[in-house]
Order: structure tokens, then sequence, then C-alpha cells
């Protein structure tokens, strides 16, 4: 019996439903987990159709699994049998029956590898300089500046003033919508648990506030670059990440606080995700697949 994903106006003859950094998981392989979940009333499947969402959760369970193994082998701390045989143990027998040995060490690895990813610690200030200059969203602290104007012209208009080394704060004065951007520089400022402001706030912000279409476009920003134009549902954005010698002391603290999760999530924006349009499109900005 062949699924059908509800909701899906896409239909493909893939055989692969998603692949990570090359790693697949094929449709056949999906369709037999949703079943077996069905079977033990996790995932309802009516009429041989099952919600997208649901495939969607299977899929994302998917992608994260090998994330977090990518990261704890980069850093040097790869789950061990004794960590995954533990989180076996903890979730038990009773949820995991009817399983087949696949899917059981997909969710014992996946639940094994979050554990382990809260527990992290974190690497070297040296070691997370060098992780901000290639790429600031790798540890999981943003810290961003815009300019946002209506038009995507003149957006293009201010880009090119800086490139030729305009004052940041003057244009953001004359050209930004954003009140007080003079003053401000458009600085996305942070709150720290003590009510201290920071010009940096974490990836996991980012997602549950910005637009994803804006989260986009920071991710894609160099540290020290102008960067844009960027259309989000506000306009049109200058993005301006600042170098790590700017926001040191705030990147270090904020990263620290949660190393594992920010971090984790940095890789997981990061990395080359590959989905049957059947099922979605995966969304760089919130590091899952969504609607297409």
């Amino acid at each position: 019996m062949s699924l059908l994903a509800a909701g899906c106006g896409t239909f493909t003859n893939n055989a692969t439903a998603v692949s990570v950094n090359g790693k697949e998981l094929s449709v056949d392989t999906l369709e037999s987990y949703v079943k077996q979940f069905d079977a033990i009333k996790q995932i309802p499947i009516a009429d041989g159709i099952v919600t997208l969402n649901d495939v969607r959760g299977l899929l994302g369970a998917f992608v994260r699994e090998n994330v977090y193994t990518e990261f704890l082998d980069t850093y040097g701390v790869p789950l061990t049998k004794e960590q995954v045989d533990a989180k076996r143990e903890e979730i038990g027998d009773e949820p995991l029956v009817g399983l087949s040995p696949e899917l059981e060490e997909l969710i014992v690895r996946l639940n094994a590898g979050a554990t382990a990813i809260q527990e992290f610690e974190a690497p070297s200030d040296a070691d997370i300089e060098k992780v901000y200059n290639s790429s600031p969203s790798l540890t999981g602290a943003l810290c961003t500046n815009h300019i946002v104007v209506k038009e995507k012209a003149t957006a293009a208009n201010v880009l090119a003033k800086l490139e030729k080394g305009a004052d940041w704060k003057e244009l953001a004065g004359k050209y930004s919508l954003e009140d007080n951007a003079g003053e401000t520089g458009g600085a996305l400022v942070g709150m720290g648990e003590d009510g201290s402001t920071s010009p940096c706030q974490s990836i996991l912000q980012y997602q549950d506030t910005f637009d994803p279409l804006f989260t986009a476009g920071v991710l894609q920003a160099k540290p020290g670059v102008p960067y844009g134009p960027v259309r989000s549902s506000f306009g049109y954005h200058i993005i301006y990440v600042q170098p790590f010698d700017a926001v040191k002391d705030d990147v270090l603290t904020l990263v620290k606080s949660q190393p594992g999760p920010l971090m984790a999530t940095g890789l997981v924006v990061n990395t080359d995700v590959q989905v049957d349009p059947a099922y979605g499109v995966w969304s760089t900005a919130a590091g899952a697949i969504v609607a297409g």
C-alpha cells in the first residue's frame, strides 16, 4: 500500500524522501516508519492518508539525528554505546514495542544526541572566535544591525554607498524606516537573563521572533561586510553582522550560556538538506521542513 500525505499538491516519482549531507532516507523506508507508528497509535492513517505535519515530523527527526551525530563527532565527543544504552533504558521497552530495529535506533540515538548536546561544554574562546569568523550562525550567536527601506532600488543604493565607505549610522538615520535608526544604527538588541542589553541574540530567538526571510538573510551575511538587499514582509534590508572583535564579550557570554543547543542549532541551519517537494521544502531560517 502506498501512502498519500494529506494536503500535498505535488506528486513525484522520487525514491528519496530526504537527504542530509548525502545520507538518504528512502520513500519506502519513510512509509514503513509511518505504518509502524500507526500500528502503535502514534501517527494515525485514515484510508491510506497521513497528515503532512506528521510526515515532516518524521523527516525532521531523521535530519536532527544525523546533524546531532555530526555535531558531536566534529567536537570530539561522539555518542558512546553507554550513552545510547542508557537512553534506551530510560525510554523503556513499552514505547518501542513493535518498531523495527532501524526505527528504534533512530529514536534512541535522536534522544541520546539531544541529551548529549544539552550537556555539551563550550569550546575554548579561541575556537568560538574561529567558528564565528567562518560563519557567525555556527556559534548560535547573531549580532546584527540592519537598515530597512520600502524599495529594493533604495536598498541597493544604500549598499552601494556603504561599499564606498559611507557611514552606517548616517545612512541608517537618513534611509531606514525604523524609528531612531540614526541613534541605534538599526541594532537588533537582545536581552540577558539579568535584564541587561546585548548587541547579540541567539539563533533560537531569531527563529522565534523574526521574519524567516530576514533570518535567512542574516544567516548568509559575513561578519563585517554589509549584505543585501534582503526582502522581508517589512521591506528590503541591508544587513550588517558585527565582526567578532566588536562583540567578543557578548558572543562568548551568549554561547557559553547554552553552548550545545546554540551551536547545534547553528549546524542544523547550515546543513545541506534536500527534501522531496511532495513533503515540503527545507527552511534554512527555521532549520526545519515546512510547506512549499
